[in-house]
């Protein structure tokens, strides 16, 4: 059947018995199927900003522009792993942090001066042993 006749086919409402006319709506057209916006083939790479042809086009313009595919800079780690691992390090920081920050206080709350409330918590000893400091610096 056309699609004329199709569009002018008289149909009847059960609920109701009225006449009805059937509408067929136009399918929608999109980019990766018609060629819109001059997409023909391949896929819109969010990573890259641009449409790409195929993952070898991608690592092209990746290189291009100085990037690292996530497997290359991670040695095959997952993504999940390798966040977790960024996450855990972050909270320990934070912790230790936080922990160093109490501890300047109780000694300024003893009576030490900031400068000397520092230096009693960040030692040189500490800061060799956190890797902050190389082992030959003295102090």
């Amino acid at each position: 059947m056309s699609y004329d006749k199709m569009k002018e086919t008289e149909c009847r409402c059960k609920p109701c018995n009225e006449t009805m006319k059937r509408n067929i709506t136009m399918p929608a057209r999109t980019a990766n199927k018609w060629g819109d916006c001059g997409i023909t083939s391949g896929y819109y790479n969010k990573g890259l900003g641009c449409v790409v042809r195929n993952e070898t086009h991608a690592d092209e313009i990746a290189k291009s522009r100085g990037l690292v595919r996530f497997q290359e800079a991670f040695d095959g780690q997952s993504y999940d792993t390798v966040t977790d691992t960024y996450m855990d390090t972050d909270c320990h920081d934070h912790i230790q942090h936080n922990k160093d920050t109490v501890e300047v206080r109780n000694k300024m709350d003893a009576g030490a001066d900031l400068g000397e409330a520092f230096a009693e918590v960040f030692s040189v000893e500490r800061m060799k042993s956190d890797g902050i400091l190389k082992e030959d610096v003295g102090g």
